[in-house]
């Protein structure tokens, strides 16, 4: 049977084609399982399979729509198709499950800067004390 940690092994060490093998394995025989869906749509995003990365998150998303993450990453899924509306709403939603997202409200604060709305893009970069600070 496969392994989430090999999985999760390969995508750490950059070895994504291996993963998404381990993951397609594992969603085929347990389709509602969270974490493998949430490896698989990261992996498939970094291989620039958007649609099937959006297909994961989905999937998470009707099993579960609290998870800010998953918003959160849908967003820059969705960022990266050109689809800024779109990508927005699923930011909002992160940072309204999660209000201490430093990443969603920097996502937010670009996308927002995009659509010509500095002060709004703004206020939400200024949620974001520790993006950038090591």
């Amino acid at each position: 049977m496969p392994n989430f940690a090999r999985a999760l092994e390969h995508y750490k060490s950059g070895r994504l084609r291996e993963a998404e093998g381990i993951c397609r394995q594992i969603i085929s025989q347990q389709p509602d399982s969270l974490d493998v869906l949430h490896l698989g749509g990261a992996i498939a995003h970094q291989l620039r399979k958007y649609s099937q990365a959006l297909a994961y998150y989905q999937q998470i998303i009707t099993l579960n729509p609290n998870l800010a993450s998953v918003h959160n990453n849908l967003g820059v899924v969705l960022k990266d198709l050109g689809k800024i509306d779109e990508a927005v709403a699923h930011y909002r939603q992160a940072i309204q499950l999660n209000p201490n997202y430093p990443e969603a409200h920097a996502n937010l604060g670009t996308a927002l800067k995009t659509r010509g709305k500095i002060d709004e893009a703004l206020a939400h970069y200024q949620q974001t004390p520790t993006i950038g600070k090591r």
